[in-house]
């Protein structure tokens, strides 16, 4: 937004404010705007006047320190709590001593609110991005607000945290809940991680990527046969925190959160879809890859794990190939989605697509796992 907009809209807000204040004259022709109703409108213009005003110094030079403190000082004594903690945050970045001292003296006072209390667990990190559509990778600095220092849930391999992410900018108080998720092993004796296990987290990015190309060819083949379900997965990025540290983020997901089978051939729920997908993945493929540990809401998925019998490429640390195919087969019953796309007819079928090309996954490989790594590295 432009500060030209949001000058307007600060004086628009002001006006409608003032304007609640008064109603219709009574029969005598004397307003009943009370007094203290005026007394409250001209401070709530005051108040947007002043915020716009800060708006403008912060805006001019945004990493003045000063100006930023400051601004967080009057949004706090106006009830804006989660904008005045946007503002300490900011301040934050900049490595400034007072900004820690009276963000510390802040957090801690005993009129903090929660919203002021959870920015002071908050750092910069870099944000790898990959693209589908170009297949390139970008990295851009984030700014990261934890909400605990305790894990969320925590699996056999990685551990979970909520956090929320946003851009620098002070002024943008746009924020996304997010879901970071790091493995509990790879650590150096140096604090960060080594470039094989920064491989892992790029291996997740993949791995997504080709979950939802299963998931597009699924919705497609449903659509074919006048199915209207369709099947998504969350894409997937890499975050470089401030200690060398990796982590998966991605969109966290609101509801009820379910685990249908998992990559050992486990069956967890009732629900058809998630085990049709898993043997249509396997089929689409000719037999080389097989979609597993399908979880989520709904029909949101996220957190997929694909068995490979590839001899070039794995996708990660529960890969279990031939293994975990066999698995999946030993509980497996065909059921009605199965039937539909004719996936019980035993034989697999070679697909013109990019699952039944090993070049293709490779070349997918190079382009995410490797040459995402090698920005992690130069960032």
């Amino acid at each position: 937004m432009s500060m030209r907009s949001r000058s307007v809209r600060i004086l628009l807000l002001a006006l409608l404010q003032c304007a609640s204040c008064f109603i219709l004259p009574g029969p005598g022709g004397v307003s009943q705007c009370s007094t203290r109703s005026f007394l409250t409108c001209r401070s709530m213009h005051d108040n947007n006047e002043k915020e716009m005003w800060y708006e403008e110094r912060v805006s001019e030079n945004p990493s003045n320190v000063e100006n930023l403190i400051k601004f967080a000082h009057f949004l706090q004594g106006i009830g804006k709590y989660d904008r005045a903690a946007k503002m300490y945050s900011t301040a934050l970045q900049f490595d400034s001593e007072e900004a820690r001292r009276q963000s510390y003296e802040i957090t801690n006072s005993k009129n903090a609110s929660i919203e002021i209390r959870s920015w002071e667990k908050t750092e910069i990190a870099n944000l790898l991005e990959y693209n589908t559509l170009s297949q390139e990778w970008s990295a851009r600095k984030v700014l990261l607000r934890w909400e605990s220092s305790k894990p969320y849930s925590v699996g056999g391999q990685r551990e979970c945290k909520r956090l929320k992410l946003s851009q620098l900018d002070a002024l943008n108080l746009v924020e996304s809940e997010q879901l970071s998720k790091q493995f509990t092993t790879g650590l150096t004796s140096g604090g960060g991680e080594c470039e094989e296990h920064v491989r892992d987290y790029f291996r997740e990015v993949l791995q997504q990527h080709v979950a939802q190309m299963f998931a597009d060819e699924f919705n497609l083949q449903l659509g074919q046969e006048g199915a209207k379900q369709e099947v998504n997965f969350l894409p997937v990025k890499v975050l470089k925190l401030k200690d060398g540290m990796a982590s998966n983020v991605e969109a966290f997901l609101e509801g009820d959160y379910r685990k249908h089978n998992d990559n050992f051939g486990h069956v967890l729920t009732t629900d058809i879809i998630p085990p049709a997908l898993s043997h249509f993945s396997w089929k689409i493929s000719s037999g080389r890859l097989m979609l597993c540990d399908i979880q989520g809401v709904d029909c949101t998925y996220t957190d997929a794990q694909i068995h490979s019998n590839l001899t070039s490429m794995n996708f990660g640390r529960g890969d279990y190939g031939e293994v975990g195919m066999k698995k999946f087969f030993e509980n497996h019953e065909c059921n009605e989605i199965c039937k539909m796309l004719k996936l019980d007819q035993g034989e697999r079928f070679s697909h013109p697509s990019f699952f039944s090309s090993g070049e293709g996954l490779q070349a997918a490989f190079e382009r995410i796992v490797l040459r995402g790594v090698d920005l992690f590295v130069k960032f």
